[in-house]
């Protein structure tokens, strides 16, 4: 007879799946802070905008009536992007 005890090995890697599958969970609750403030963080900006947009069109005009205010808004909305990216790569489990 050759090898080890197949049920205690089986029963071995079963529990080492199950512990790694508990340890994602962790992590994954552990991270859901910053991943709500990256929601936050990258929303904030837009509904300000949009309110400023609706309540106050007047004050928002020169952003939506100039070239210069299409930059501005472009690069302000990449700038919201790259940042909400950023925050989503290190808060990202990895397998």
């Amino acid at each position: 007879r050759v090898g080890g005890n197949l049920a205690e090995v089986l029963d071995n890697i079963s529990d080492t799946l199950r512990d790694r599958l508990q340890t994602k969970r962790d992590m994954s609750v552990l991270t859901a802070q910053s991943r709500a403030s990256a929601t936050i963080i990258t929303g904030l900006p837009i509904l300000l905008a949009l309110g400023l947009y609706v309540f106050v069109p007047g004050y928002f005009a020169p952003m939506t009536s100039t070239f210069v205010g299409y930059v501005l808004l472009g690069i302000a909305g990449l700038l919201i992007l790259i940042g909400n990216i950023f925050i989503r790569r290190m808060t990202a489990l990895q397998s």
